[in-house]
């Protein structure tokens, strides 16, 4: 979900460039991300046409359903499935059907190392595993749905809060080096936040690189 939608299956890409339908990746991410709770036909099509352009949108929505079922019946660790199911007119993810979801993740490495029972090094490592996840923006492919423009500003939140600390700790172990190469990925996502090239600048002072230090900040 971070940096893109992109889904494997026993490491496969689930589907190819060619069969990424922009609404159907969308329906599938909303069901994956809530495949916990049913989702009314109402909710999917206040999601899926939220200007409700769609002449005839319950018609659409089981024709979207159709087409989503049909594109994950073709992968063959999947077919063996019923992707979606229908329950008393709402719709499911199969939950019979284990997923590993990367803003799932972040989310539970960054708790866990808000732990303050945890030593330093086990609470740092629990950061980088936080960071590694975060490729980009939430679902920066679903063309700005309503639904994401939360999500997307609560995960960056979590990757800001998971950067600050990590950088704190780091600096307690007098780890420069790492807080040079966390700021120096995390520009490369967060251009704008000031407070990387801070401490990426101070970092490089205190690693003996004091003109590197000079050239960025007259770059920034």
């Amino acid at each position: 979900m971070l940096g893109g939608f992109h889904i494997l299956v026993n490491g496969k890409p689930l589907f190819s460039q060619a069969e990424r339908s922009r609404q159907v990746m969308n329906l599938l991410a909303y069901l994956l991300l809530n495949r916990r709770s049913l989702a009314s036909q109402q909710k999917l099509i206040e999601v899926l046409w939220p200007d409700d352009n769609s002449g005839d949108p319950t018609n659409a929505l089981k024709n979207l359903v159709y087409r989503l079922r049909k594109a994950l019946s073709r992968n063959d660790a999947l077919s063996q499935f019923e992707c979606v199911l229908l329950q008393n007119g709402h719709y499911i993810w199969n939950n019979k059907i284990p997923c590993r979801i990367d803003t799932e993740l972040m989310e539970d490495y960054w708790k866990q190392a808000c732990n303050l029972a945890l030593g330093i090094p086990e609470r740092i490592d629990l950061c980088s595993r936080a960071l590694s996840l975060y490729k980009g923006r939430f679902l920066p492919d679903i063309e700005h749905g309503s639904w994401t423009v939360s999500l997307s500003s609560y995960y960056q939140n979590i990757y800001m809060s998971c950067v600050r600390e990590a950088i704190r700790l780091l600096s307690l172990e007098q780890r420069f080096d790492e807080i040079f190469a966390i700021c120096q990925t995390a520009i490369a996502l967060e251009p704008y936040e000031e407070l990387l090239h801070e401490n990426l600048i101070k970092a490089l002072i205190q690693m003996g690189k004091r003109q590197k230090a000079l050239q960025h900040y007259h770059d920034i």
